[in-house]
């Protein structure tokens, strides 16, 4: 299928581009996008489909997700502060507040998904 993908500097492209390599896959690229939004447009107007992170489709309903089964991609979201500052108790709550969002997102990007078909 054509792909609209990211640019070359978005962390997502190398991942997905890597993962195509190793499969020794070789994807019809049809566009570039510099950002999310403009991906997520790009597939929405029929010009192809993206690798995109499953929470980046909540609240997108002309679009539609498929796991990817092999290989899986994933990311982790980490919150950065200064090494020698000790974690106050905003930081504890800061990183709950994430942590619980981060939850709470990926159980409503669970209820758009469905697995990839075997064929």
């Amino acid at each position: 299928m054509p792909q609209v993908v990211f640019s070359s500097s978005y962390d997502l492209r190398g991942m997905a581009d890597a993962a195509f390599e190793a499969a020794g896959l070789h994807p019809e690229v049809v566009l570039e996008g510099a950002e999310m939004d403009a991906v997520l447009r790009f597939v929405e107007r029929g010009l192809g489909v993206a690798i995109v992170p499953v929470m980046v489709l909540i609240d997108r309903p002309g679009l539609r997700s498929v796991r990817l089964a092999d290989p899986r991609l994933t990311r982790t979201i980490s919150l950065a502060r200064p090494a020698d500052v000790a974690a106050m108790s905003a930081v504890r709550v800061m990183q709950s507040t994430i942590s619980d969002t981060a939850l709470r997102f990926a159980a409503r990007a669970r209820e758009t998904m469905r697995p990839a078909r075997r064929d």
